[in-house]
């Protein structure tokens, strides 16, 4: 066990009228310690998101807290000091390394794990590459080596596992995510709720349901042991055994609420013929088909090009980050294609498994639309796309869709076109299958979740009723042709 002892000061706090303690980091040993968004409940002041440093930092502890707690997956970190007040000049930060945290073990061999990224794949890379493969059709940037080139850089990445007698049965990867005031519009609130986001909107299990349901009992004790607030899980269909398992599970336990921040939503997929003739013939009437050769003519003389190696990527994420740069997606939530170490990474991974293929329009030797996909197994992932803003009257990405959709039943090496969470006219048009699904957020009852639930059910409701108003009295589809153009 090793520790380390930080120094207590005593300082008046005039907002409040009231004496606070100051712990402060001197120029100690280089430990993981958290450095923001502090979170205390009565006794404990939790710390999450840790980070290395070596530098004077300070943290405001207040006065009537007797212990700091932190708790890791590779270290549990506590400070706590003298009860008497008289001699407390110090505090100590103890550090304690273990290898692992089970949240519980059976007799009967089974055990539930919690461990960083960088040591489940150093030590059980072969086994989560088999269960992998055993996954049914499981998201490609599950596969281990593109999680190990993904998340090179992020130490607090964790996989919880189930194992049964040594051997993972059942995994899943969770980032840090959390809900803060900013994700809930028109309220003042300054808290902010800190979990976990399932990784690659799915788990690695073995296609056993009850496998399922013990990662969930299990996963639910673990929970209850650590200070994060819930979890959240990505575009989950409605109509898959983790979302029953879910359902069945969870749903009678008095710790947690089942969330939906938003109503179930379309999810459009295309299956895809053998022929490309066979697709457009059984899909649109003779005046779609028409209506679309138009848009590719009145576009001009444009080219796609699809890259697919390695070699490639490179070239391929410089014409989509200048495309992206522009788009609407990008002024509104951020860059969505970035051409930093981190995609180039992962996208050459997947590209090595011939499970990258990218599209690039070209419309006067300058890139105008892009698509990503990624697929395993036959099963295509439309992952990103975006267009230049100035030439949506020319309707480039519908253009480069039906390219896109061309192209990949010309392979012969897909089955399946899964245009992801989220409803959009493209989409239904080109789809002939659909389902529906919803991000959920497992959430630890208590009152701050419960007034979450409360104002997200609530502005949901009010959203949802305010667009039946916009639909039916068709204001709402003049609205939103502007706010394509601009």
């Amino acid at each position: 066990m090793a520790s380390i002892t930080a120094r207590v000061a005593r300082r008046h706090d005039r907002h409040h009228n009231r004496h606070n303690r100051t712990l402060c980091w001197n120029h100690l040993p280089r430990v993981q310690v958290p450095s923001a968004n502090l979170r205390t409940s009565p006794g404990f002041l939790r710390l999450p998101n840790p980070r290395d440093i070596g530098y004077r930092q300070s943290v405001e502890v207040p006065q009537h807290l007797t212990r700091i707690s932190l708790a890791r997956s590779q270290t549990l970190l506590s400070v706590s000091r003298n009860p008497d007040p008289n001699s407390a000049r110090t505090m100590t930060l103890t550090q304690h390394p273990t290898a692992e945290h089970k949240s519980s073990q059976t007799a009967s061999g089974e055990s539930f794990v919690v461990q960083s990224l960088g040591e489940m794949l150093a030590s059980h890379r072969g086994e989560l590459e088999d269960l992998f493969q055993r996954t049914p059709n499981p998201h490609p940037c599950l596969q281990p080596g593109c999680l190990a080139a993904q998340f090179a850089d992020t130490p607090d990445v964790v996989v919880a596992a189930l194992q049964d007698n040594g051997h993972i049965v059942c995994a899943a990867v969770l980032t840090p995510w959390s809900l803060s005031a900013g994700q809930i519009p028109r309220t003042r609130l300054t808290w902010k709720l800190h979990g976990r986001r399932v990784f690659g909107k799915g788990l690695l299990w073995d296609g056993k349901p009850d496998v399922l349901r013990r990662w969930l009992t299990q996963l639910s004790a673990h929970l209850q042991q650590q200070c994060w607030a819930g979890l959240m899980i990505e575009a989950l269909a409605s109509d898959t055994l983790l979302s029953e398992a879910i359902s069945t599970t969870l749903t009678n336990l008095q710790q947690f609420r089942i969330l939906r921040p938003s109503a179930l939503a379309p999810r459009w997929r295309i299956e895809l013929p053998s022929t490309v003739d066979e697709y457009w013939t059984s899909q649109f009437k003779g005046k779609t088909r028409n209506t679309l050769r138009r848009k590719r003519k009145k576009l001009g003389d444009y080219r796609v090009d699809v890259y697919t190696e390695p070699d490639q990527v490179g070239e391929f994420l410089q014409a989509a980050t200048t495309v992206s740069e522009q788009t609407w997606q990008s002024r509104q939530l951020g860059l969505r294609v970035k051409s930093d170490d981190q995609e180039q990474r992962l996208f050459s991974a997947l590209a090595e498994r011939s499970e990258f293929r990218g599209h690039i329009m070209w419309l006067d030797q300058r890139p105008v639309a892009f698509v990503i996909n990624t697929s395993h197994d036959g099963y295509l992932h439309y992952e990103e796309t975006g267009f230049l803003p100035e030439l949506s009257h020319l309707s480039p990405g519908t253009v480069l869709v039906s390219e896109l959709i061309d192209d990949v039943i010309r392979s012969g090496e897909y089955h399946t076109v899964d245009f992801g969470l989220g409803h959009a006219d493209y989409k239904q048009l080109f789809s002939n299958r659909q389902t529906l699904s919803a991000d959920i957020w497992l959430l630890r009852n208590n009152p701050v979740t419960a007034l979450a639930a409360l104002l997200i059910s609530g502005q949901d409701t009010m959203r949802e009723a305010a667009k039946r108003v916009l639909q039916r009295s068709g204001v709402l589809r003049r609205l939103k042709k502007p706010k394509r153009r601009k």
